[in-house]
């Protein structure tokens, strides 16, 4: 068991300061969390603290960054793409190098699988122990979307219509888009069309481990079929939760069984 402190301060990225969280519990091993876009950030950020308070006990330090524009730090998201937001995790890993960490694993959260699998494919200042994948969102395609279709739900209760491509050619036009409460600039939304959920194939596969919010007994064939495409690149372990969809429920809501597991995951590989 280990004690434990908080320290919130801001770390210089590339386009300005980025809000950093840290539970610090000793150097060694550093755990490195990277959260969901938009309302789906809100609904998860109880979880993410309360993961990083038990990797602390477990004498695990971690990290949690708000990318630029989006949560405590500065900036707003059409000042920003996730070329930024990549240059900045790397700047925050070189961080957590310099402190004395040997090793670094990482927890991600729906979108920020997509920001995490980008980042793996550049070279790190540190060592990969494990990765952990909550509910990951990997096809950038899908997930521009989920956006748009927020978009489009907006104009509905506003009595009026539009569709993707009309919104699209917004972009095209040089406009931005608020959504969600976000900006999105014509630059932003290319960018994330850029990110590949599928990593080039490698010699050498660090453990991801990939836990899906699911009621059946099985994974879908999706989901198989992304993580079968995933292994070519890391040692996939696919295991289904039944716990409440919290990234999108109304209410906030726990997932003790994903902390569980997680954490599981995380002292072996503190123990290693």
């Amino acid at each position: 068991m280990g004690s434990r402190v908080i320290k919130p301060y801001y770390l210089d990225g590339c386009r300005g300061a980025n809000f950093v969280l840290s539970h610090q519990a000793g150097t060694g091993h550093a755990l490195v969390l990277l959260t969901p876009f938009g309302d789906e950030m809100n609904k998860s950020r109880h979880l993410l603290n309360s993961m990083m308070q038990n990797a602390a006990t477990a004498g695990i330090s971690s990290y949690l960054m708000d990318p630029y524009g989006t949560g405590d730090s500065m900036g707003d998201l059409d000042q920003v793409t996730v070329l930024d937001w990549r240059a900045d995790f790397l700047q925050l890993l070189q961080h957590i190098a310099t402190q004395g960490y040997t090793k670094v694993s990482f927890i991600a959260v729906r979108f920020g699988s997509l920001m995490l699998l980008d980042l793996l494919q550049q070279p790190l200042p540190l060592p990969v122990s494990h990765i952990i994948l909550w509910q990951p969102q990997l096809d950038a395609g899908r997930f521009m979307q989920q956006l748009f279709r927020l978009k489009i739900a907006e104009h509905m209760s506003n009595g009026s219509k539009t569709n993707q491509a009309e919104l699209e050619q917004q972009l095209a036009d040089g406009k931005t888009l608020e959504i969600a409460g976000y900006p999105l600039s014509r630059a932003f939304c290319h960018s994330i069309s850029q990110l590949s959920g599928m990593p080039a194939p490698r010699t050498e596969k660090p453990a991801l481990h990939w836990f899906e919010v699911s009621a059946f007994a099985n994974p879908g064939v999706a989901v198989q079929k992304q993580a079968e495409a995933l292994s070519q690149s890391f040692a996939v372990q696919l295991q289904l939760i039944n716990s409440d969809p919290f990234w999108s429920t109304q209410e906030l809501v726990g997932a003790p069984e994903l902390i569980r597991r997680s954490l599981a995951v995380l002292e072996q590989a503190h123990a290693d």
